[in-house]
């Protein structure tokens, strides 16, 4: 199997798990309102003007833009550390 129907695979999979699991929890997030006290992604399911595809696609980009974060932020550590190294 080519590598790109093996990364098509896994992602597939991956989102059919994130999927069921968040279809799962939505019924006891609504159960548990408590709106002074919700996590941002709490708000997101039980806000009823977003669907489930709308939900996995935010967080999606959440995950996404913390490992660009993280994956640039070592990047500038880690050059500036070589051309420091006395530092």
């Amino acid at each position: 199997m080519p590598l790109g129907e093996s990364l098509l695979n896994i992602l597939t999979c991956t989102l059919k798990l994130f999927s069921n699991t968040l279809e799962k929890n939505i019924m006891d997030l609504e159960s548990k309102r408590d709106e002074d006290k919700m996590a941002l992604i709490q708000a997101l399911v039980v806000n009823k003007k977003l669907d489930v595809k709308d939900i996995m696609v935010m967080v999606a980009d959440f995950l996404m833009v913390g490992i660009e974060m993280t994956s640039h932020s070592t990047g500038f550590l880690l050059y500036h550390f070589a051309r420091n190294p006395d530092k």
